[in-house]
């Protein structure tokens, strides 16, 4: 609650009574208030699959590609990677829009929110989905021209974009927002276990 008082009190004109006009502008620069991913999104039960770990730091609503195969059908096989795209993206085998930001950070240190289901450890499990739609903020720099109907594919840090050096994994439903957002509808994973 006093996060969020201060916050709209540093936002009026005159700032905090007592502080300089802009003290706490200066405080909360860099600290970013959206998320990757927006609540809207729907995709098919079916598309879903926890069966993966992943070993490096991956954003929330970016494609990540197979990185190692499973060994028959174990369901907690380490050897069942997924990672953010590497090596020649033509050759990539796209396994859908992770749904959780994969961050490093010292356990000795510090304990991981369980309630928080959005950021994980690295060498967690992760979710992804390849059938459904997702509003990402997460868009090449390059890729200026989404408009809907353009296929979507991706760069070399799992970001969409509309350059073809990638394999296709879907296609955009509009263009982006005030905010940075664009609907994507992902139809075209490549990787499924069944």
């Amino acid at each position: 609650m006093t996060l969020v008082f201060l916050l709209v009190v540093s936002l009026t004109p005159g700032g905090l009574p007592g502080f300089p006009c802009g003290f706490f502008d200066t405080f909360l620069v860099g600290i970013d208030f959206f998320r990757n991913l927006l609540p809207e999104r729907k995709f098919h039960p079916n598309s879903s699959d926890i069966s993966f770990y992943c070993y490096t730091p991956a954003k929330d609503g970016t494609i990540v590609c197979v990185r190692g195969y499973p060994n028959g059908a174990l369901w907690d096989d380490p050897n069942a990677e997924v990672g953010p795209p590497q090596g020649n993206l033509a050759e990539t085998i796209p396994a859908g829009l992770i749904m959780q930001e994969v961050v490093e950070f010292d356990n000795t240190r510090m304990s991981r929110d369980m309630s928080d289901f959005e950021t994980i450890m690295v060498g967690s499990k992760v979710g992804t989905y390849s059938d459904g739609y997702c509003n990402t903020r997460c868009i090449s720099a390059g890729a200026d021209a989404v408009l809907a109907g353009k296929p979507a594919h991706y760069d070399a840090e799992g970001y969409f974009t509309t350059v073809t050096t990638s394999p296709r994994v879907g296609t955009f439903q509009g263009k982006r927002d005030a905010n940075g957002y664009v609907r994507v509808w992902i139809n075209r994973c490549t990787y499924s276990r069944s």
